[in-house]
Order: structure tokens, then sequence, then C-alpha cells
């Protein structure tokens, strides 16, 4: 029997692979600041730190197991050889997450697809859609590694150009514009511990996901 050999992703290639967590950054900011206004800054800023840590975290796991995939569940059974319902729990809370974040990530594209069609005056069925951009996300998941880093930097790249710019633009009309009510928030209010702890559930979906990128 051959063997196969191991895909090498160029540096490219990986960035893409790890843009996953940042697609889901992208998905979630605008509905928890839309509920919290200026106050979703005390959802994001932890949210920021605990993924940076995931980051580090996983790095290091990579540099001690190199050849081992599968991220943080594989990683717990390694970590916790004598307790091996550990590594099945996080197996389970990894498939349930990678399931719902496909269908979520597909209805998301879908509705986003939708409303700018129908800013257009084209009229798109919705469920359709749905259902095709389901199918395309397994069908893309279960391909070679190479289209999945791919397919992200297609969706990354234009994403993260665009909030740039769209950040840069109000910046300036912040700092320049005579209707502008300044750089500093005009209403500040600490969101209510269930509020805060509503919108960092939905805010744990990216930053769980942050691991992807080491």
């Amino acid at each position: 029997m051959g063997t196969h050999p191991i895909p090498v992703l160029s540096r490219l290639e990986t960035r893409g692979l790890g843009s996953t967590g940042v697609l889901f950054w992208l998905f979630t900011v605008s509905s928890i600041d839309q509920s919290l206004g200026p106050s979703s800054l005390l959802v994001w800023l932890p949210s920021a730190a605990i993924g940076i840590l995931i980051n580090l975290q996983s790095q290091r796991m990579g540099t001690l197991w190199p050849t081992l995939s599968g991220g943080t569940a594989n990683y717990m059974t390694r970590l916790y050889p004598n307790q091996p319902w550990i590594g099945r729990y996080a197996a389970l809370g990894y498939f349930q997450g990678w399931a719902a974040g496909l269908i979520l990530s597909a209805i998301m594209l879908a509705d986003l697809t939708a409303s700018s069609c129908g800013a257009l005056g084209i009229s798109v069925p919705l469920l359709p859609l749905q259902l095709g951009f389901v199918c395309l996300t397994f069908v893309v998941a279960f391909g070679r590694i190479r289209t999945l880093s791919t397919l992200h930097l297609v969706f990354i790249l234009p994403a993260v150009g665009m909030i740039l710019l769209l950040i840069g633009h109000g910046l300036v009309w912040l700092a320049l514009s005579p209707s502008s009510p300044g750089l500093a928030a005009p209403q500040w209010s600490f969101p209510s511990f269930p509020d805060w702890a509503k919108a960092y559930l939905v805010a744990a979906w990216a930053v769980y996901w942050m691991e992807t990128a080491s």
C-alpha cells in the first residue's frame, strides 16, 4: 500500500486556513454592537485577550506535538492521559461547534446575499439559497485542505479590507465632520450581567475558534 504525502501549505495558505475564527468575529461583532452599543467593548476586550491566550496556548501545543492534528480535543488526550473522558468531552464540543458553525455561516451568507440582491431589485428565494450554501460549505469542508484555505482567503481578504475602509472613513468623519458627536461615545452605560453574559455567549463562537490560526 502506498502512502499519501502530507500536504505542505504555503505561508499564504496557512494564513487562509487560520482565518476561520476571524470570519466568525466579522459575523458576530455587528449583532452584539447593535444590541449593546458602545458598551459592547466590555465584551470584546476580554474576548480579544482570551483569543490571544488561546492562540499562544495552541501554538505551544503545536510545538510540543507537531505531528498531532485535531486541535484542542487531541491535545486534551495528551495533556490528561489518565482521564480519557476529558478528551471525549472536548471532541464532542469541538464537533458540535464545527457543525453548528458551518450551518450558521451558511445561513448568514444566504441572508446577506438575499438582502444585497433585494437592494438591487432582484428577488431571491431565501430557503433554496440557505440550503445551497449549507451544501456548499459541507462540500468544501470535506474537500482538500488547500481548497478550504483558498476559500477562507476569498472571504476574509475582501471582508477585512472593507471593514478597515469603513472604520477609517468613520474615524475621519468623527474627527472632522461638523455634525460629528466626537470620537468619544456620547452615552456610556454598563450593561446588566444577564445582557453581558448573553452577548459573551454569542462572542464565544468567535473567541474559541481562534485556535485555528495556530
